[in-house]
């Protein structure tokens, strides 16, 4: 049995008339990626139950997987229409807002999510991602702080804090949290390079190749995030996508600069809302 989807419980929840039975054969198929299947099953369980709230929420879940923003937004919309108090939804809407440059409406998702969910933290995470997009960098610093206040393992937004710090000048502060980041996740390519960055920018050569090590392609990669820097002017915008299910991580170019640098964010969702692997089931997750 390759599925839990292949199973005959499922077939005959395939046939049934019963809405969640539906939702809950849809999120057995996104968890297996197959996002297409998932989203006629919540189909499905929206036409015997037209006001299922978690068939909604998941459907704009599977929806991100094919980049579809539009069908995103409407089906997010339409489950906090039929449950307000859905701080989950008011979190992923926000997500979508922000990932289509609609940065002052994130912010008022995030805050309803926030009041309905004061300790998630990386609500704060992404809020202060969305102010700092709006160049309210003393505001972002604020809640990557909540966020980290909340979880300080939270090694996103260590990183969007020291982006920040670096953005205001206070160098020694975002170094801080750079190296912080870094212990909490090894392998955090975007801390690490930045990281190299600082001590070039300290005029710490010696360093910087001591932290890049021997890697060739550690080095590769130094030296052409160097030399995108130097041929622009424009403030860079990048963020770092994390797949909540393989923890797998990336970095993706802001649709609004082509480039990579030190004002990199990171959050949980793609500046084309895909997921970061085919098995990722979208930042949305299920209900």
């Amino acid at each position: 049995m390759e599925h839990a989807f292949d199973s005959t419980e499922s077939v005959r929840d395939a046939q049934s008339d019963d809405a969640g039975a539906h939702v809950d054969r849809g999120n057995a198929l996104a968890e297996c990626g197959d996002y297409g299947a998932a989203i006629e099953a919540y189909d499905r369980a929206i036409e015997i139950d037209p006001e299922n709230a978690r068939a909604y929420h998941n459907r704009a879940s599977a929806y991100v997987a094919f980049g579809d923003a539009g069908r995103v937004m409407a089906d997010y919309t339409r489950a906090i229409e039929l449950d307000p108090e859905d701080a989950t939804a008011h979190y992923k809407r926000a997500n979508a807002l922000s990932l289509a440059g609609e940065y002052e409406q994130s912010i008022e998702s995030f805050d309803r999510a926030i009041a309905l969910d004061p300790d998630h933290s990386q609500s704060y995470n992404a809020r202060g991602i969305a102010k700092a997009e709006l160049r309210d960098t003393a505001a972002a610093i604020e809640d990557y702080g909540r966020a980290i206040e909340r979880d300080p393992e939270n090694a996103d937004a260590h990183y969007n804090r020291a982006i920040a710090h670096a953005r205001s000048g206070n160098v020694e502060a975002s170094n801080a949290d750079l190296d912080r980041a870094m212990a909490l996740e090894s392998g955090y390519e975007s801390a690490y390079l930045e990281r190299g960055n600082a001590y070039a920018e300290e005029g710490s050569y010696r360093r910087t190749i001591q932290h890049l090590g021997s890697t060739p392609e550690t080095h590769t990669a130094y030296w052409a995030r160097r030399r995108r820097r130097s041929r622009r002017t424009i403030t860079p915008s990048t963020v770092r996508v994390v797949c909540p299910t393989t923890g797998d991580g990336s970095t993706v170019r802001s649709p609004r600069c082509s480039s990579i640098g030190r004002t990199g964010m990171r959050t949980n969702a793609t500046s084309s809302g895909t997921p970061c692997s085919p098995s990722c089931r979208v930042s949305a997750g299920r209900e």
